[in-house]
């Protein structure tokens, strides 16, 4: 997408600052009253024509068309120079080549950006009301305390990274406030719900890509990301060890101070239930917060209490609250919380760290420069002084996404274009470099090493290990030789292009070698939308004195012109052929995909629908209902992704009655049925269990993994050869397992099986060595078709590309 900011145009003539209650026609935070998104813009376009203080800007639109806004909030002299603060935050955030003298200069004239967000997750409503209220606060306040903050803060409010997910929430909430049920509904968003804060890594939902854009045309000091739920009635950063290594000294001494002031003065006032450093950690970077500490500045959160919408909460005390700790200075012993209490206790903390920002202006835009400065000088002298990504690599495109995917996140990357040896290695042409000297270090660090979670911190709040060279098979070396940073090379300045071969002339024949390489999916659906003939080589063949490995695609009905583009787009190996190469072919078409899922445990099946959906697969979305008493023998292949067997089998109770209930145990006979009428059933993470567990699956068993703990790690997995479900692959690669499940095989193939020592990155405690040697991902026949099951779960956070020919391979082997 191309970014533009799109700002409010000023009015002609200043009108009367409406109130919150006069757009909405009721009090923010009144029982059993949310505002739809159509309203919240409306309010903030209201409050732009009304104040010089107020700026709104459209910054994109959601996967579903909904406008996407920030409102500047500041003094009227500031908003008339906000480029050129944004200009000065941006010299800050980029240290190099500013003298001292220069930078001290910056510091004295800028303004630290403060940037609030709220409801990131839908359900979490409280943070989208209170951002309308403390709008208006800042519009119209005249006293010294507010007029402090507008002269030396710019407030960026955000009222929701989800707006999609926003009014799907307050809808839901409207036709069931009244009715005793509490449940959220099955899907926010379109896809993944509440992973939406899980997305900061790949950057792959649009709102989040947009989102990281927008902010990295403010490069704000803060980022405080407002969230609904905890352990007491608010939770503070900081949070509770451990912090990911790589974030800045500076940053973890400011959390103190920024979570102790606040702490301090919400209880001086009488605010009880306030906690810091518990449940939470920030271990994991693909967190909506994390992704600005990541880039220097200080990302912040808040999980306040909230209940069921606008509905009082009556629940009373958690448990926590009913403690004394110094972390949690002031119990609370209330027993009627409101979403007007949410909002209080938001508002309150936000107001408290802009006044503690505007106090010491200069202080945070000093922290901000020197993490900067810090992170180059790190840089320089620690090693690895960089990361390569070589040239050459089997898969030519998963490099070439890895570096966009840089670009993204604002690292820089180089490449070479003459051949560089360092450390004994010869590196060809087109080797693309990120040398760690750079102000965002932490960020690039953070995703290319490896991750090592120390036992004695417990239990993580999410998952161990991301290396994203590992998980998207992209071979990058750590380079110790600090020279690397003396070498000439080219800095990368637009998106990356894969290296391509391409067909000469027309040819009746062509082939594609698939290298594991994920956009030949992309390429065959264009294809077979066209027209082209395709079939899938099952052995090894040579053609004009080539040898070609069996996958090879041979393509037919097509032109060498219509292939090349193709080639160039998506970096496929392309050769054309006037003899018909010989050898054992299965023809292949395009595939029926029939894709399960439950009304509860939705997450993970939406990463699977986003992943086919990116790759341009056509597929039904089959509920409950579907499988029961749909006609399943139109589908070549039938997926259960990552979803907990209980919740496939029964569903929830708890939920409106349309949304009730499994598929049952006559819902898994007929996918049993469905396999022995000749289908393929692909189940994978905890959706493998469901299959086991109903006996679709005889020839194969669940490992006993009692008292194995792998929270969220990469491993590596030793990978059978020459299986057409294994095509492409090497004979190790690496799988993302997170306390799955593995097998034992007594009927069919191993496709893939765990190493005796397999962590790669992350945490394992395997003590009794449990998953050594078991199979990660099987297929076994059953009657006329077949069912493959993985532990992992191979769609997950769209981060895990290395491991998705196992569900393309599957899916094209499942054509009948």
């Amino acid at each position: 997408f191309a970014l533009v900011l799109v700002l409010g145009q000023p009015a002609l003539a200043q009108a009367a600052v409406p109130t919150p209650e006069s757009v909405l026609g009721y009090s923010i935070g009144a029982d059993y009253h949310l505002t739809e998104w159509a309203k919240i813009v409306d309010y903030f376009d209201q409050l732009d024509k009304a104040s010089d203080r107020v700026q709104v800007m459209r910054y994109g639109a959601t996967t579903l068309g909904r406008p996407m806004i920030v409102a500047v909030v500041s003094s009227e002299d500031n908003l008339k120079n906000l480029k050129e603060y944004q200009d000065i935050s941006a010299s800050l955030a980029d240290p190099r080549g500013l003298s001292a003298e220069e930078a001290d200069r910056l510091i004295a004239k800028g303004k630290p950006i403060y940037w609030v967000c709220a409801n990131i997750h839908s359900p979490e409503v409280g943070s989208s009301e209170m951002v309308m209220e403390l709008a208006y606060k800042l519009a119209t306040g005249n006293d010294a305390e507010t007029r402090q903050i507008l002269d030396n803060v710019i407030v960026v409010l955000d009222p929701s990274v989800s707006p999609d997910g926003h009014d799907t929430f307050t809808e839901w909430y409207n036709k069931y406030k009244d009715s005793g049920m509490t449940e959220r509904p099955p899907y926010t968003g379109k896809y993944v719900s509440h992973d939406n804060n899980r997305d900061w890594i790949m950057l792959a939902l649009a709102e989040d890509a947009q989102n990281a854009a927008a902010r990295a045309l403010f490069h704000p000091q803060f980022y405080h990301d407002l969230h609904q739920t905890g352990p007491a009635r608010m939770f503070a950063t900081p949070a509770a060890d451990p912090d990911d290594p790589n974030i800045t000294a500076i940053t973890r001494a400011d959390w103190i101070k920024y979570g102790g002031y606040m702490l301090a003065e919400m209880t001086a006032r009488g605010m009880a239930g306030v906690v810091v450093a518990t449940r939470y950690d920030n271990f994991y970077p693909g967190y909506n917060d994390e992704y600005t500490t990541l880039h220097n500045g200080q990302g912040m959160i808040f999980e306040t209490n909230g209940g069921f919408g606008a509905n009082p909460d009556t629940s009373g005390p958690k448990a926590l609250e009913k403690e004394n700790h110094w972390f949690q200075p002031m119990p609370w012993k209330g027993a009627v919380w409101r979403l007007r209490d949410n909002i209080d206790y938001q508002g309150t903390g936000v107001w408290l760290c802009l006044k503690l920002t505007a106090i010491e202006k200069d202080v945070a835009l000093r922290h901000f420069y020197l993490k900067g400065k810090q992170a180059v000088e790190a840089g320089s002298k620690e090693a690895p002084y960089a990361y390569v990504l070589p040239a050459g690599q089997e898969d030519p495109l998963a490099p070439v996404d890895l570096v966009n995917l840089f670009l993204k996140q604002g690292i820089e990357v180089k490449q070479s274009f003459t051949p560089l040896t360092i450390e004994g290695r010869t590196y060809d042409p087109g080797s693309y470099f990120v040398l760690l000297n750079q102000p965002y270090r932490a960020m690039a660090k953070t995703l290319l090493e490896k991750q090592d979670y120390p036992a004695y911190y417990g239990a993580p709040y999410d998952v161990t290990g991301w290396t994203v060279g590992l998980l998207q098979d992209v071979e990058t070396v750590a380079i110790g030789d600090k020279a690397i940073q003396s070498v000439a090379l080219v800095p990368v300045t637009q998106k990356a292009v894969p290296v391509s071969t391409l067909a000469a002339t027309d040819a009746p024949f062509y082939l594609v070698e698939h290298s594991s390489n994920n956009y030949v999916a992309k390429a065959l659906n264009e294809l077979w939308a066209k027209g082209a003939k395709v079939s899938w080589a099952k052995q090894d063949f040579t053609v004009g004195g080539q040898a070609y490995p069996a996958g090879t695609f041979k393509i037919q009905g097509t032109t060498s012109s219509d292939l090349n583009q193709l080639a160039l787009k998506y970096g496929l190996d392309v050769h054309a052929t006037a003899a018909q190469p010989s050898g054992t072919f299965k023809d292949l078409r395009a595939p029926k995909i029939g894709l399960y899922h439950s009304w509860t445990d939705t997450m993970r099946e939406g990463w699977t629908r986003y992943t086919l959906d990116y790759y341009g697969f056509a597929y039904d979305w089959l509920d409950n209902t579907a499988i029961k008493t749909g006609d399943l023998s139109k589908y070549d292949v039938i997926i259960i992704p990552d979803i907990k067997s209980s919740n496939i089998l029964d569903g929830s109770a708890k939920l409106p009655e349309e949304y009730r209930g499994g598929v049952g145990k006559d819902g898994a006979a007929r996918l049993g049925d469905f396999v022995k009428a000749g289908g393929t059933l692909l189940a994978y993470g905890k959706g493998s269990a469901f299959v086991v567990e109903q006996g679709l699956t005889p020839g194969v068993k669940l490992v006993d993994l009692k008292g194995v703990n792998v929270p969220g790690s990469v491993l590596a997995v030793r990978v059978t050869q020459g299986l057409p479900w294994t095509y492409g692959f090497d004979p190790q690669e690496s799988v993302f397992y997170e306390n799955n499940h593995a097998f034992v095989v007594d009927q069919g193939n191993v496709l893939a099986s765990y190493f005796d020592s397999p962590l790669q990155s992350g945490f394992l405690d395997d003590k009794d060595k449990k998953l050594s040697g078991k199979a990660a991902v099987c297929e076994t026949t059953v009657g006329q078709g077949r069912v493959v099951l993985a532990g992992p779960d191979l769609t997950y956070r769209f981060q895990t590309q290395g491991d998705l020919p196992f569900v393309f391979n599957t899916i094209w082997e499942s054509i009948r």
